[in-house]
């Protein structure tokens, strides 16, 4: 058997075998990131400080975890159109964006750390969250090169959960669950 049919069997049965660790009606999987982590701006300064998901608690909580790759950047964007056109505001609503830095192209995780800054600095009110080595992707059981987007209750319950882009019915369904727990 040549090397490639090998590499293509293998590559089909774990996407077979692939599902993700985050489940509806379950807690998040407790998530810490050490290495880069939150960005926060001090003054004039964007610094990143050591995050964990329990900071996450107490608010209805949009989570996204991406890979630092162009297309998947607008992968939610019809989904945060949604919430916006909804008029939920940040104080009821939180949003969590973790950036998966080891999954970017090579030699780029400097523009990744850069365009963070730039993200956190035009929408403060969002916890922007750098993973440099990829930790999130494998506690949560994600697949690498994409993104994931989770709603969650005020206990860190999940109400909602997806790999890839949403449909229009997903999207609908979303902001219905964040109305009716912001009741």
């Amino acid at each position: 058997m040549s090397l490639r049919l090998l590499t293509c069997i293998l590559v089909m049965l774990s996407a077979v075998g692939h599902a993700a660790d985050i489940r509806v009606g379950e807690k998040l999987p407790p998530l810490r990131i050490a290495d880069l982590g939150e960005c926060v701006i001090h003054g004039d300064e964007t610094v990143f400080e050591p995050w964990e998901s329990s900071t996450m608690l107490g608010k209805v909580q949009i989570v996204e975890y991406v890979a630092a790759r162009a297309g998947v950047a607008r992968l939610h964007r019809p989904l945060y159109d949604a919430i916006r056109e909804a008029g939920f505001s940040a104080a009821e609503l939180a949003v969590t964006k973790l950036v998966n830095a080891d999954d970017a192209l090579w030699g780029t995780s400097g523009l990744v750390t850069s365009k963070v800054g730039e993200n956190k600095k035009e929408f403060p009110e969002n916890s922007l969250v750098v993973d440099a080595k990829g930790i999130g992707l494998r506690r949560w059981g994600l697949q690498q090169g994409s993104g994931a987007i989770a709603l969650l209750d005020r206990s860190g319950d999940v109400l909602f959960f997806k790999e890839g882009g949403l449909t229009d019915d997903e999207i609908h369904t979303v902001v219905a669950l964040i109305r009716e727990r912001l009741r």
